[in-house]
């Protein structure tokens, strides 16, 4: 079953083009790494998907009921001076606060965090327990699919395994960004590659698409060099038939 489905999805900045013809579908529990160079405009697709940005040209539909949760890359300032705890809670609707707040307790737990740690600024939160934050965020909308931005940045070794057995045990599906390529091996069994302004869909994980593209680009590399010799072949009969014309 199709969750999300983008058809020719084109996004400009200004005069600039970052991307332009993007088509492909998620499936529902589909683990997908989005992978490509910095600056390809893999974090400004996941805006384009949840809706903070709109795209210059294309659609994308959406099944219904279903509840997207972008992981954040960073706190908003305002959060700066709260504690994990209150962080988390700030997801929550205003009206559910008062009597959900028992969830937070449980997610933190889960997260592998103590309520002590619930109670420190963060501010004084390790980069390890700070991304936990933004996962914890998002996970206590209840989503079904979790678009993850960089979530082992700051990350230590023994946080990165968490992760790596959090996101294997994940129920619901997610889209990863990722440069940790173990990582993303691990992880997914799908892969989504921005290069050149256009996505590649692959049904593997991240090394295997790397060497299917790579394989692909040396495959029209040589098929645009042949196109070439048989163009000049051409010419050049042509050219000789001019003559004896």
């Amino acid at each position: 079953m199709k969750l999300i489905t983008l058809n020719n999805i084109g996004l400009s900045i200004g005069t600039e083009e970052l991307f332009g013809g993007l088509s492909f579908s998620i499936n529902v529990g589909s683990k997908i790494g989005l992978i490509g160079y910095n600056g390809c405009g893999k974090s400004t697709l996941f805006k384009v998907i949840d809706g903070t940005y709109k795209a210059s040209s294309g659609s994308i539909a959406i099944s219904r009921n279903i509840l997207l949760a972008r992981v954040e890359q960073d706190l908003q300032e305002d959060l700066l001076n709260s504690t994990l705890r209150d962080v988390i809670i700030d997801k929550l609707k205003e009206e559910d606060r008062d009597y959900n707040t028992w969830k937070v307790d449980v997610l933190l737990e889960e997260l592998g965090l103590s309520y002590e740690d619930g109670l420190k600024k963060v501010t004084e939160l390790s980069g390890g327990q700070y991304n936990k934050a933004l996962i914890a965020r998002a996970l206590i909308q209840n989503p079904d699919f979790l678009l993850l931005d960089e979530p082992s940045n700051h990350m230590d070794l023994t946080t990165i395994l968490w992760l790596e057995v959090f996101l294997k045990n994940y129920k619901g599906g997610f889209v990863l960004i990722s440069h940790d390529r173990k990582l993303l091996d691990n992880t997914t069994s799908e892969s989504l590659i921005l290069r050149d302004k256009k996505v590649y869909h692959f049904k593997s994980s991240y090394s295997t698409a790397w060497f299917e593209l790579d394989k692909m680009t040396d495959d029209s590399i040589e098929s645009l060099k042949n196109e070439n010799t048989e163009i000049k072949r051409v010419e050049v009969s042509a050219k000789r038939l001019a003559i004896w014309g």
